[in-house]
């Protein structure tokens, strides 16, 4: 069973977003309650997940805040909607330079090109919420996808003893998503607690825009992830799994994407080069030295540390405009595991480069 089953067709961000939404796809029914982003597994209830399934659910859901609820719903199928005009809702110069800022953070919107976000950015309508308004009510449709700009919400789900609050947004986050995409009822009630404003999507343009690109970008990644020597023994069902979870970054020509001396934390990525060139640098006896080796698309960078969690023995610099997958600690040991042995062969060739480097005259 693939763990797309389980996770949503995008990956999260932590450095970006502080708190993961509690998504309203749980929404209790309760009035004057907070928005509960509970994060829900989307698995079909004729399947059972597996052990490492179920450890990846558990890692996802803490890294989103809270635990969502099951959705026993099918995905929703972004080729079924026909492309119709998007919706347009006017805005001044500084609601999109706002709506901007608020878009960088979110996890959902980081698969979007600019001409998707512009879209997405076009179509959504600002609204000011009050203390105790209530955002959704759990147990109604899903009409529209939520990102907070300010404020904060609390999230309520409806329990034998009434709504028991589960979680707080504050003045971040989103919520909304998951009824929209599995054509569920609300999971959660959200209610204002502190007076701000939240940015609307409308169900169509977020199936027409968001879910379509997550889906098609998932099927990018997947194709890429098939080319990648390094991947060579993992399975189709693995694949998915790595897709699913990897990240897109990009960086400009110059840019530093690993620094030598760099100790391996929570935060650190390992990158598959998806396209661009880079160059490695090595700092020899407080020298600056530029090796021969070009970085190619295709490649991977980074796995050694984060196996032998050794601070980064190299600076990598793009040498053109780049764009990497990326793989959290978390992930990495989590999904990559059947590529270790590979890794593992690879780790003395590279000591022996590097150790060769420093008896060979290096470009500078």
């Amino acid at each position: 069973m693939k763990l797309k089953k389980f996770l949503p067709c995008w990956s999260k961000d932590k450095n970006t977003e502080k708190q993961a939404e509690p998504e309203t796809e749980h929404e209790p029914s309760i009035k004057n309650s907070k928005i509960s982003n509970t994060q829900s597994n989307a698995s079909s209830v004729d399947d059972e997940p597996d052990e490492e399934e179920l450890e990846m659910l558990r890692k996802y859901q803490a890294k989103n805040s809270a635990g969502r609820k099951s959705v026993a719903a099918e995905r929703y199928n972004p080729e079924d909607d026909d492309d119709e005009p998007l919706k347009i809702v006017p805005k001044s110069d500084d609601q999109r330079k706002r709506l901007k800022d608020v878009s960088d953070k979110i996890m959902l919107l980081n698969r979007l090109d600019e001409e998707q976000l512009t879209n997405v950015i076009n179509a959504m309508e600002e609204r000011k919420i009050q203390v105790d308004d209530i955002v959704i009510k759990q147990g109604d449709d899903g009409d529209n996808f939520y990102v907070i700009d300010s404020g904060k919400y609390d999230v309520y789900i409806n329990k034998e003893n009434g709504p028991e609050q589960v979680f707080t947004y504050d003045d971040a986050g989103f919520f909304g998503e998951l009824a929209l995409m599995y054509n569920t009822p609300r999971a959660a009630t959200v209610k204002c607690s502190k007076n701000g404003t939240i940015w609307s999507l409308d169900r169509k343009t977020f199936r027409q825009i968001i879910v379509k690109a997550n889906a098609k970008k998932r099927s990018q990644y997947e194709a890429f992830l098939q080319t990648v020597e390094i991947l060579q023994n993992l399975d189709e069902n693995e694949i998915s799994k790595v897709a699913d979870v990897m990240e897109e970054k990009k960086y400009k020509a110059g840019e530093t994407i690993i620094k030598q001396g760099d100790e391996i934390d929570a935060d650190s990525h390992v990158y598959f080069l998806i396209s661009g060139t880079c160059k490695i640098h090595l700092n020899i006896d407080g020298e600056e030295k530029v090796l021969d080796k070009v970085l190619q698309s295709g490649q991977c960078f980074g796995e050694v540390a984060l196996i032998t969690k050794a601070p980064r023995n190299a600076t990598i610099i793009s040498s053109e405009d780049v764009k990497c997958g990326v793989l959290d600690v978390s992930a990495f040991e989590r999904l990559l595991g059947p590529c270790k042995e590979i890794m593992n062969r690879n780790i003395d060739k590279y000591e022996e480069e590097l150790n060769a480097l420093k008896e060979l005259k290096i470009s500078d």
